[in-house]
């Protein structure tokens, strides 16, 4: 069943071309069009599309990254600077380095190193405190061979120095692999270590010093490979343990020897839930009590309660987690591989308003829009760091559509869903849309929270059809004084799928071709549907329909359809000859190869309707000088049913051949004719001269027409061309052509005319002299600026062959032309612009100074996107060997001051450059001494 409604009648549109084409010079383009809106709706259905369930939309984390001024490869540990809280600790791995760093943004000195210790072993730990006022830090490693450890303190005063290190006598106390170390608060004299590859902690007393004396184990917990532990700031006798081993995080409180848990976050087993870790790496003891654990296997950053529950989690995965420490203002510092491959150290904040666009969702099929549902973390409740969530959504039936379109609330622009529920904007119902996009806006107020988006649900429902439709055009053809000699388009715009048009002859109702939905605009139609050439009259039929009987993915609708053609009067035949593009021409310019070819165009209006049995047709073409004739066979151009081309190789000889190619001589005349095979009356013809290809000559004269290689500036030169004779066309008149002059250093050009020195000569020569100067030109004028030094380089183009005429002289004299300074300095780069193809080998630099003396610094050459190309040091800019140019010099010029090349030796590209000079000018009136600087722009054409 079909439901057509129309919105106008049958429109017929005709629009004349005129056609480039002499042989076409006639075709017409025309247009028929029809609109209307038609579809087909049984049932309704409900659908609904609801995101998965690794779905999260959540604020932007990193606040900043590492600005050190010194490299990191793998930073271990990363804590605030007890002594300069500006500067950061960094324990690098990768290094075997510990150093501290201005973290201050924008400060003068952002990124400074304050200290830096470079060590023998691996370190895996620094600890900072300040005892007696002196800045003091503890680092932690091991040797790389053998896993032996070391615990060594430093004072910072003044530099740093060693003031103890871990020395025990027995094995029973020397450390494996330790990971941490700490001192006691108020108890700096006692340090716990972490002696990881012993499973065990140990106390050190740094004033019993190389003995084991001082040294105890603490025992009561049975750990596996402790990598971290912290003492609590308020109870000196509980300890923060992270045991990676059995993947937990322990609080154990001492007493004597002996530590008793008080608390544990982790099951003892490896895992991602709320209440289990992997391998974790830290944890630290915060303000309000939580702890901060780096949980390292799962590539996240956790706060636990000491309920033992979930306060935050960083929703970014942090690969390569090895440390973290919350700092001021609820800001994280910590260390991991943020760019794939080092780990270096982030500072963590969340963003207090971020607005995020989300992927493109497609239901698969046009939908009508329903209401939305969406569901979330940590947004719009009291108590939650003022975290909010609103939405916004856009819809459309195409993917490069729906990013131009703009993002609705549930009544307007202006609005946003705030609702966990709510009706859909009508402006996303009854337009067929698949596709729809949110853009999701989240705010908070607190750098350790960020409200998550988890979910987003759409219903809607769509049409089902029942029984396919089908709409049939009137017959589209032309009057009967005109013939269709091309079908060039059919376009029928759709929404939805399973759409077919069928294109038929409107006589017997046969169907020529045929077109789905997703092919609805078809150029070059006759070329992809051969079966509709030589017709002059179809239709067109359109069919819409379900691809089952119970469901059906969207509403098809035709909107509308058109089919574009071109036709010609009825009329008697033409015929031309033409170039191998099928361009008339008088002329044929051969020059006796196995490629000279003569072409010919017919366009006959009777034989257009008889295209698709008839795809050739004959012509007869002749020389009159050899007599020479073959019979052509011409085929029908694939985009006009009317016109046959083809062509016939050309050979120079004296007498004709009995071979496949037409023999000619030099300014011979071609003749063609035809004779139309269905009307006999119907004659036509053409002419067309060949002229042999010749191979010119060029040099310059002075007036007298002697061959000059040098003059001087404001010398007069001549140029003549010999041996051109394919350019002479006209046995009675004068013909001319054309040449250019180029001035090496300075890249001016002059196109200058020579006329034939007699008709039918084959010689040329310019009338007027070419006047060379060292003053600007007009161009046009036959004058060409140089200087002395230059080369005046003529050059003629044959304009059928390419072939290339040329020849040079020098320009001699004294220095380049000098004209007075406005400015106090000038520098000029030439030639400009720079093209290899004209011979140009050298950049040349011209520099001349005002009064006193000018030196060049340096020059920065910069490409068109304000890229650094290169830079070039004072010392490889000299003039005449020297670095300095006087007033008294005048101008002086230097040769090859730049090669074209970038900093890392490679040819530059052809393009636009801007070369900066910076010059310091001495011996200035008024005491204007200085440095200053010029750009200038340069061109190079490679």
């Amino acid at each position: 069943m079909l439901r057509r409604s129309v919105k106008g009648s049958l429109i017929f549109m005709a629009v004349v071309l005129c056609w480039g084409n002499a042989a076409q010079a006639q075709q017409q383009e025309r247009e028929w069009r029809d609109d209307f809106r038609g579809q087909v709706s049984l049932l309704t259905i409900d659908s609904t599309l609801a995101t998965g369930s690794d779905f999260r939309v959540f604020l932007r984390g990193i606040e900043a990254g590492y600005i050190g001024k010194k490299a990191v490869r793998t930073v271990v540990d990363i804590d605030l600077f007890q002594a300069n809280p500006n500067f950061y600790l960094i324990t690098d791995a990768g290094t075997k380095s510990v150093f501290t760093y201005n973290n201050v943004q924008g400060s003068a000195g952002a990124g400074d190193i304050g200290f830096q210790i470079d060590l023998a072993f691996t370190p895996s730990d620094a600890f900072s405190f300040v005892e007696n006022g002196r800045p003091q830090v503890i680092i932690t490693g091991f040797d790389d061979a053998d896993g032996a450890g070391h615990v060594v303190k430093y004072d910072l005063e003044g530099g740093p120095t060693i003031v103890w290190e871990y020395n025990a006598i027995s094995d029973a106390y020397k450390l494996l692999r330790p990971s941490d170390a700490v001192v006691i608060p108020n108890q700096f004299n006692k340090i716990i270590i972490c002696d990881t590859g012993n499973d065990r902690l140990i106390e050190a007393d740094v004033t019993i010093p190389n003995s084991d004396a001082g040294l105890r184990v603490l025992t009561g917990e049975s750990f596996r490979s402790p990598v971290d532990v912290e003492v609590d700031q308020n109870r000196p006798n509980v300890y923060l343990v992270t045991d990676q081993g059995n993947h937990r995080v322990v609080l154990v409180q001492r007493s004597g020897d002996t530590l008793t848990r008080i608390f544990q976050f982790g099951t003892g087993v490896a895992g991602n839930s709320n209440t289990t870790l992997t391998r974790p790496n830290d944890a630290d003891i915060l303000d309000n009590d939580n702890i901060l654990i780096s949980d390292a296997g799962n590539n996240r950053l956790i706060e636990v309660t000491p309920a033992g529950s979930i306060f935050f989690r960083f929703e970014s995965p942090l690969p390569s987690l090895t440390d973290a420490d919350r700092i001021a203002d609820n800001r994280t510092l910590v260390a991991y591989r943020s760019n794939g491959t080092d780990v270096t150290p982030q500072r963590l904040a969340y963003v207090a308003k971020d607005s995020i666009i989300s992927r493109i969702f497609s239901f698969g099929r046009a939908v009508d829009f329903d209401s939305l549902y969406w569901f979330g973390e940590d947004f719009n409740t009291p108590g939650r760091d003022g975290t909010r969530i609103s939405l916004r959504m856009r819809s459309s039936n195409s993917r490069s559509d729906i990013l131009t379109r703009p993002f609705y609330g549930p009544t307007s622009q202006g609005d946003s869903y705030n609702l966990r529920s709510s009706a859909i904007n009508p402006i996303h119902e009854l337009n067929g849309d698949s596709l729809f996009q949110f853009q999701v806006s989240l705010e908070t107020s607190s750098p350790l929270r960020t409200p998550v988006l988890t979910g987003i649900r759409a219903t809607s429902h769509f049409i089902r059809f029942e029984d396919p439709g089908t709409v049939v055009s009137t017959v589209i053809s032309d009057s009967a004084n005109k013939v269709v000699t091309d079908w060039r388009l059919l376009a029928f715009p759709t929404k939805g799928q399973f759409v077919t048009v069928d294109i038929l002859d409107a006589q017997s109702n046969v169907v020529l071709a045929s077109f789905n939905e997703t092919e609805n605009s078809v150029t070059s139609l006759s070329a992809r549907a051969p079966a509709l050439r030589g017709k002059q009259a179809l239709r067109l039929r359109a069919t819409l329909r379900t691809n089952s009987p119970f469901m059906m993915a969207n509403t098809p609708v035709l909107e509308s359809w058109r089919i574009g053609y071109t036709v010609m009067d009825t009329g008697p035949s033409r015929t031309s000859f033409t170039d191998a593009q099928f361009n008339p021409t008088e002329v044929f310019k051969l020059a006796n190869a196995p490629s000279d070819s003569v072409f010919i165009s017919v366009n006959d209006p009777t034989l257009a309707p008889t295209a698709d049995i008839r795809d050739t047709v004959r012509v007869m073409l002749r020389s009159t000088l050899t007599q020479d004739s073959v019979s052509v066979l011409l085929r029908v151009n694939p985009t006009n049913f009317a016109e046959f081309r083809g062509g016939l190789p050309a050979a120079f000889d004296t007498v004709a051949r009995a071979n496949d190619s037409l023999e000619v001589q030099d300014r011979d005349v071609l003749m063609v004719s035809y004779v139309d095979p269905l009307d006999p009356a119907d004659t036509s013809g053409d002419t067309a001269m060949v002229v042999q290809r010749s191979f010119a000559q060029l040099r310059i004269e002075n007036i007298s027409g002697a061959s000059i290689d040098s003059t001087e500036v404001s010398g007069l030169i001549y140029l003549r061309v010999t041996g051109e004779t394919d350019q002479n066309l006209s046995a009675t008149a004068v013909d001319s052509i054309q040449a250019v002059l180029t001035s090496r250093l300075g890249g001016e050009q002059e196109v200058v005319t020579l006329h034939e020195i007699a008709a039918n000569a084959g010689e040329f020569r310019t009338r007027t002299g070419i006047l060379l100067t060292d003053v600007p030109t007009a161009g046009g004028d036959y004058r060409l600026r140089v200087s002395a030094g230059d080369d005046v380089y003529a050059s003629y183009t044959d304009p059928f062959a390419g072939d290339v005429a040329a020849d040079t002289i020098a320009v001699r004299g004294g220095g380049p032309p000098v004209n007075p300074l406005s400015e106090p300095f000038a520098l000029d780069v030439a030639p400009n612009p720079f093209v290899s193809s004209q011979g140009h080998q050298l950049l040349r630099l011209q520099a001349r100074v005002r009064s006193g003396n000018m030196s060049i610094q340096r020059v920065e050459i910069y490409n068109l996107a304000s890229d650094l190309v290169t830079t070039i040091p004072s010392g490889q800019v000299l003039f005449n060997g020297r670095s300095t140019i006087a007033a008294t010099d005048g101008a002086v010029i230097t040769d090859g001051w730049w090669n074209r090349r970038s900093d890392n030796g490679a040819a530059v590209a052809s393009g636009t450059y801007f070369v900066k000079f910076f010059v310091r000018l001495t011996g200035q009136p008024q005491g204007r001494d200085g440095e200053t600087s010029v750009i200038r722009k340069l061109v190079i054409i490679q």
